[in-house]
Formats: C-alpha cells, sequence, structure tokens
C-alpha cells in the first residue's frame, strides 16, 4: 500500500507538518510505501477556471502536475492543513482547486482512502474536517460532481 501525505501548511516543520511524518511513519514501520507533499516547498498557482481540465492536461505551469501524479499513484491519501478561520489554509485550498482534473478525467481517485488531519485549537477544528469531508466526497464519490 501507498500512503501520500499532503501538507497544507506553508510554515516549514510546523505542526501540521510534524502530525503528517508522525501518520506517515507509523504506516511505513507496518509496511507501506509513504510519500509526502509539501506545499511549503511547492509553487501552486491558483485555478483561473478555464475549465480546460475537463478534457486535457492543465495549462497552467507550476508544480502542480507532479503533486497529482503522486496523487493517483497513491492507495490512501492524507490530507492535513492548520485550521484558519474555521476551515483550511489558503495555500492548501488552492492545492484542493487544483485537483480539480483528477475528477474530470475519469475520477482518478475514486476508490482510494482519505484521511484528514486538522490542526488547531477547539474554534473551526470540526468545520474544518466536514471541508475534507466534501472533498473526499465529491472528489471520489459522486459522480455528478462538476
Amino acid at each position: 500500500m501507498k500512503i501520500v501525505g499532503v501538507v497544507g501548511s506553508k510554515r516549514k516543520n510546523g505542526n501540521t507538518e510534524t502530525a503528517v511524518k508522525i501518520a506517515l511513519q507509523t504506516a511505513q514501520n507496518i509496511g507501506a510505501e509513504v510519500d509526502i507533499i509539501l506545499i511549503s516547498q511547492m509553487n501552486i498557482n491558483p485555478c483561473d477556471g478555464c475549465g480546460e481540465c475537463k478534457t486535457k492536461e492543465c495549462h497552467i505551469e507550476d508544480d502542480m502536475s507532479l503533486a497529482l501524479s503522486k496523487l493517483i499513484e497513491a492507495d490512501a491519501i492524507i490530507l492535513a492543513s492548520p485550521v484558519y478561520y474555521g476551515s483550511v489554509a489558503g495555500g492548501f485550498k488552492c492545492f484542493l482547486d487544483r485537483c480539480r482534473p483528477l475528477k474530470q478525467q475519469g475520477n482518478k481517485l475514486s476508490g482510494k482512502i482519505g484521511g484528514c488531519i486538522a490542526v488547531g485549537k477547539v474554534w473551526g477544528t470540526s468545520k474544518r474536517f466536514r471541508f475534507n469531508n466534501s472533498f473526499f466526497w465529491f472528489s471520489w464519490n459522486n459522480p455528478n460532481y462538476d
């Protein structure tokens, strides 16, 4: 089994990255192959809503194509982000928006296992989990989602 952890924080070696690395190390200790996507080390531009991803590769030239290939190869994906104003960090939301081609071009994440890590205090953490559950549901299971 291959597990990819996505660290949605721009803070290098922060709590979100630490939590993902602990989860991945635990999985590796029981035999999983692991990989990590560190948004803090990537150049990911926002989606411009052009719709090209319905039929071909995204025209935006940045590091997202590497991230998408890692997600496709994974059997399980851990999405992790700090809680900012009751939701995910902006860079992480940008990353999730750019995952749209995976849905548009044949539901390439369908059947994968999804997990979520929310790093925060009390306010907004449950809303943050609902946000990622929506991403998992609409991206992986709902054939009518655009």
